[in-house]
Parts: C-alpha cells; structure tokens; sequence
C-alpha cells in the first residue's frame, strides 16, 4: 500500500480520485465514545474549573448515558461553569444547595431536552408538581424516570430550571444558590464538634467555655451538655487548662438546675444516639449524663403512671390493658399495688369502679396468685395488700348486703389469700 487519503468531502466535491484500484473504502466512519469526547480540549478547558467530586459526577453521568454529542455536552458545562466560576470568585459565599446537585440535575435538564426529546413546557415545572410514575411502561425508556427524579431535586426549584433553559441570567439565580454564611460566636464554637479547629480567640474562648458550663452564661440543656464534653476533650488532649472550679461535684450541681422541661426537650429533640455520644466519653461527662438520663426515666415514669391512673380512675379496670403497668416497672403486672399505690386502688374500688371493674381486678389477681413463685416478683406488693385488706373490712361495717357488697367481699377473700402467698 502507498499511501491512505483520508478527507472530509461528499459528493459535490470536485475532488475524486482517478487511480482507484487500492481504495479499501469510500468512507471512514468515526464512531467516538464518552471518553473520547471528555478528552478533548475544549472539554477539559471547562471542566478544569469544576471541583474534583463535581468532575467525577459529571464524568460518570456522561459516560453512563453514553453522551457523545458535543453539543450537549457544551450547553451542560456552559450552563454550569458560570456557577462555578462564581463560587471562585467569591470565596465569602457558600453553596446554599450541594453544587453537585445543581450539576447533576443540570445534565439531566439537557439529556431529557436532547435525548429523550423532551420539551420544555414539560421541564420546567416547579418540583412539587412532578409525580413520579408508579408503573413504567415496557414503551418507556428506564433512564427517564432517574433522569426526571434528578431534575425534580425538591432542593431544585423553579428559577433553577429557568436558567438552565435560558429564559433567565445568572444573576437572577446567584440568590437561590449562594448566600453569605453568618461568622460563628463564641458560644457556638464552644459547643460545636471540634472547636479546636475553629478560628477563634482563645482568650475568649476559656472564659466562655467555663461561663456556659457554670451557667453564668444563659444556654440550653443539649449546649450545656456539649460545653462539657468539649471541655474534657480539650483539657484532656491539654488544648486548654484545667479549671478549679469545674470538679465534678460542681457540674453536677449544675445539671439539677436543669427543670423536667429541659430534660424532656433534650432527650426528645437532641439525644438520638447516646450510646456512641457518651458511654466512650470521660468519665465526668459520662456520671453527669447518667444523672441526667436516670432523672428523664423518673419523669417519663411519672408521666406514665399518670396517664395510667388517668385511664384506671375515668374508664375502669375492665377496659384497662394490663401491659401498660411495664411501662412503670418490667415487672408491673405482678405488683400492681406497688406501682399504682394501695390508697390509689382503695379508691378506685370503694368509690369510682363499677361491679364488672371489680370483677376483672379480682379476677386479676386471683390469676397472679395461681403462679407457685409468685412471692419473687411481687416483693413488696404484702403490705400493700393488708393495706387494702384493712380498708375493705372497714367498708362492711354498717353496710348491708347488695352487687357492689358481694363484688367486694369476694374481691377481699382473693386479697386474703394473696397476703397468705407472700
């Protein structure tokens, strides 16, 4: 073979070529893949500018939809490197959505618009308009669903997506993208995760710290809590000095000032994995939350036993699911009297149940007092039943015989035997 020409002509050309027995072909297809096209120049002139992460997402999201069109892919980087060039140029700002959200959800705008022949009036939608297919079609393309789910970030609202299709400029968006992050205080550095590595004066910094700790300075239970966890971490790795005044014996003083509602509110809203945030702590931190963790179960049971005695008292025993009494003790069902109190109960049967209700509790216990061993678990429940013994017998004095007379004085022979078990 002499030689191969290779050009880009058609048929109109008045170029040909005469001497034609070694031509192998007419025409050469060029058929590029993804990375072809990511290789080139002018692709990688834009992309330079793209945080490594953001490239890596861009890359991928090409690659897989096998994008070679380099139309596209200009229209998708010229529509996201104006974003990028602005972050750079203004290192005050912050991202207020993930950039690699905006990325991902601008390439998805353009595969849709250009691939899948989209149009725009189905595009630009606002994302709570957008209601994911239950059932896909067999006609229906399977990247489409994924694509549109990307676009429709919640997080991605409708000014986005007029800017990528150009109907409004960079400048209209910059405020739902970026926004000027407010300077942390002090307060907030001495309670955030890992405050050593925060810019701060630490001549204000010590004083602070030791003001939230002995609550001189005002500040909520979960801060309080944080204040003193860093405060260990820092004295311990010797970030900071020890102070006198913050033994053990005083922080704990300070965590009873905290009321029930505090308690409540941090364990409710704050404390959602106590295990791994205490229980590999200091030693200090970890005696003050057990403290603090003992007196939220005290309240919690308080609450409970309320609510229980509420149910007890208002509909009576018969409606009364015996297994809400494990949520005042494991053992609740078996010292009944211990948990709900025997002048609780006296009450309840003298004056407030029905005949069905003093049935039941009867039959309650009758059936508690069949159990061999029951003296185990019902450790203090004996005097809290001749308690109750006592009262009943001071009820048939001058009272004659009826329903409610007979209900109790069989209730009462089960009260009997039930003391003779213990």
């Amino acid at each position: 073979m002499d030689f191969i020409v290779i050009s880009n002509t058609s048929a109109e050309s008045h170029l040909s070529l005469e001497h034609k027995e070694k031509i192998i072909s007419d025409s050469l297809h060029y058929n590029p893949n993804p990375r072809d096209i990511l290789d080139m120049r002018i692709i990688e002139e834009k992309l330079q500018y793209f945080p490594t992460e953001d490239k890596m997402i861009f890359e991928e999201i090409i690659s897989y939809h096998n994008i070679v069109n380099i139309r596209i892919l200009m229209r998708c980087l010229n529509t996201a490197l104006p974003l990028y060039l602005h972050a750079e140029n203004h290192p005050e700002l912050e991202w207020k959505i993930a950039s690699k959200t905006i990325l991902s959800s601008i390439l998805s705008y353009f595969i849709l618009l250009f691939i899948h022949n989209k149009s725009m009036d189905e595009l630009i939608i606002d994302s709570i308009q957008h209601i994911p297919p239950q059932n896909s079609s067999s006609d229906e393309n399977p990247h489409e669903p994924r694509l549109l789910s990307t676009l429709h970030n919640y997080k991605i609202n409708i000014h986005l997506k007029n800017y990528y299709s150009g109907h409004v400029s960079l400048y209209d968006i910059l405020d739902d993208v970026f926004y000027v992050p407010t300077p942390l205080s002090t307060i907030d550095i001495a309670v955030s995760t890992r405050p050593e590595l925060q810019e701060t004066d630490e001549k204000e910094f010590f004083p602070t710290i030791i003001g939230l700790i002995s609550r001189t300075i005002p500040c909520d239970l979960h801060q309080w809590l944080r204040a003193v966890q860093n405060y260990e971490y820092l004295t311990y790795h010797k970030y900071l000095p020890k102070s006198s005044l913050l033994t053990l014996q005083f922080m704990s003083s300070k965590s009873l000032e905290f009321s029930d509602e505090d308690i409540i509110t941090y364990f409710e809203f704050h404390n959602n994995n106590p295990i791994s945030s205490w229980t590999s702590g200091f030693d200090d931190g970890k005696l003050i939350f057990s403290i603090l963790s003992g007196r939220h179960n005290n309240i919690e049971k308080r609450k409970n036993l309320k609510t229980i005695k509420e149910i007890i008292e208002t509909d009576g025993w018969a409606l009364f699911d015996v297994n809400l009494l494990l949520k005042l003790d494991p053992m609740g069902n078996y010292k009944t009297l211990e948990v709900l109190g025997a002048p609780f109960l006296t009450k309840c049967i003298l004056k407030e149940w029905s005949i069905k209700d003093i049935e039941q509790f009867n039959a309650f216990l009758r059936s508690n007092y069949r159990i061999s061993n029951i003296s185990q678990f019902a450790t203090n429940e004996k005097q809290r039943l001749i308690y109750l013994n006592q009262k009943l017998d001071i009820y048939f004095i001058g009272k004659q015989e009826s329903f409610k007379y007979g209900a109790i004085y069989d209730l009462n022979n089960t009260v009997r035997h039930a003391i003779s078990c213990l």
